[in-house]
């Protein structure tokens, strides 16, 4: 039965924590914070040392971070003013790749469940799909913006990749699409009114 005991741990740069993130394993947590040049921070559980410190992934704050499902990657997002998309090999203390995630709001990111070559960004009006490839001038980042088509832009804060590498996401109105790469395979909405929202 737990102790219902409450520790608190101060942020170690300036302006507070931007999100925190727990290996697969449970062995380490990162914790990505705020303020100039803030840095991304891995600790050991339980003892709480600290294992590695990740810098120079984003400018100002850090809006989201992750680690792969193998726990061999960590991706970290940086919020305004640069949008920043870093994977980092976190063991290492090593940004793999970085490349900008868009030129306006991104909430979150997330590696695929079942490889860590694929990544997913989302935010104000889009959900984006990364992979990481080898190139004839090395390992690159390359990312395509979903086509929403005739629909109605939505700002994404949920999706989830299906076993068969389509994707699910959530939509500001109400319904569900269904994504294939980056154009729409389905919009799932209420059959017995098409206005009415599914969640």
């Amino acid at each position: 039965m737990g102790s219902n005991k409450r520790t608190i741990y101060h942020g170690t740069d300036t302006n507070g924590i931007g999100s925190i993130a727990v290996h697969p394993s449970k062995k380490w947590f990162a914790v990505a914070e705020k303020g100039v040049h803030p840095n991304v921070y891995i600790y050991e559980w339980p003892s709480l040392r600290l294992y590695r410190v990740l810098r120079k992934g984003t400018e100002m704050f850090y809006a989201h971070v992750e680690f792969s499902t193998t726990g061999t990657l960590l991706a970290s997002l940086g919020g305004a003013p640069d949008y920043t998309l870093t994977v980092w090999d976190w063991p290492k203390q090593r940004v793999i790749l970085k490349n900008r995630a868009l030129s306006q709001e991104v909430y979150r990111v997330s590696f695929s469940p079942f490889t860590d070559d694929i990544l997913f960004t989302c935010g104000l009006t889009h959900i984006k799909f990364w992979k990481m490839s080898e190139t004839f001038t090395g390992l690159k980042l390359q990312g395509e913006l979903a086509k929403y088509g005739k629909l109605e832009l939505s700002s994404v804060s949920a999706f989830a990749e299906l076993q068969d590498g389509k994707v699910v996401s959530g939509t500001a109105y109400g319904t569900l699409i269904v994504w294939e790469g980056e154009v729409i395979k389905s919009h799932l909405m209420l059959d017995v009114d098409p206005h009415k929202p599914l969640h």
